[in-house]
């Protein structure tokens, strides 16, 4: 008798035991997921810092009007990637003041880009419509708009290229 009431009994425990083995299982893959993916955000940023000092290190070696559009559109692109991810909360504005002045720079290029009409050239439409994501993160954060003398050379001196 006393056999036929432990059977269910261990056996309930054994299930309850399953059951906690398996939510802890869950929980420790969720954490791993979520670590993968801050660790691919950071990843994002590293590569997106990496890639902009290396745009810049180019600007000394523009010759062309082409040449000074792709720059800027590349800088613009690259910022636009980090201020997408920033506008969706995945990335937090803390991650992004290592590239505070590059943005203020991207204001800078847009209203350059805008001014040469460069946005009619290559898309019908203005550079806050084309980096609608760089226009959204300026709105929020209120971001400033650089001195002329802080923009890429090339930008500075678009007219005297060929």
């Amino acid at each position: 008798m006393e056999i036929a009431l432990l059977a269910p009994i261990i056996i309930g425990l054994g299930i309850l035991g399953g059951f906690i083995f398996n939510a802890k299982l869950i929980q420790s893959q969720n954490k791993q997921i979520e670590q993968t993916v801050n660790n691919q955000y950071d990843e994002t940023l590293r590569k997106s810092m990496s890639d902009l000092y290396e745009v810049y290190r180019t600007d000394f070696n523009v010759e062309t009007k082409a040449e000074c559009e792709l720059l800027a559109t590349r800088i613009l692109d690259i910022l636009a990637v980090l201020a997408k991810l920033n506008n969706k909360g995945i990335i937090d504005d803390d991650l992004l003041e290592f590239v505070e002045f590059d943005l203020e720079i991207a204001k800078g290029i847009m209203k350059w880009y805008d001014k040469e009409g460069l946005g009619k050239k290559y898309s019908p439409s203005s550079s806050a419509k084309i980096w609608s994501n760089l226009t959204i993160y300026f709105k929020k954060h209120k971001v400033k708009i650089c001195k002329d003398a802080a923009l890429p050379d090339c930008i500075r001196n678009y007219n005297d290229l060929k």
